[in-house]
């Protein structure tokens, strides 16, 4: 019981929470070569493509979020193309930025529900 909850108390500090920050990055970055290297286990079908779909997904409801906190809040008319346009190119950004982002905010949330608990 002590063991448990002195990683509790260890994660709850700067060090704890840089240490957990790395292990989720490392994480991250070994799911994407995983998934990369899935294709030549099981070919490229319906399981790699349900796998992809959900991890990108992951990934950009954090982009998409990171996104919207440095977007100007500004209403803009332009054509339906545009709007499309805009969509897809903040949906790319958000897939990408959300790899970066998804480790820091869930270490975040680790961190602050290990406070409450500690």
């Amino acid at each position: 019981m002590d063991e448990k909850k002195s990683l509790k108390e260890f994660l709850v500090t700067p060090t704890g929470f840089a240490v957990l920050t790395i292990v989720l990055y490392v994480g991250t970055f070994l799911l994407m070569a995983l998934i990369g290297s899935m294709s030549n286990w099981i070919g490229d079908g319906p399981v790699l493509s349900v796998i992809s779909v959900i991890v990108f997904g992951f990934w950009a409801v954090w982009g998409w979020k990171g996104l919207s906190k440095i977007q100007p809040n500004i209403f803009l008319i332009m054509p339906i193309a545009g709007w499309i346009l805009y969509f897809v190119i903040k949906g790319f950004l958000a897939i990408f930025l959300g790899v970066f982002i998804a480790p820091y905010q869930i270490s975040k949330m680790i961190r602050r529900y290990l406070q409450k608990k500690v």
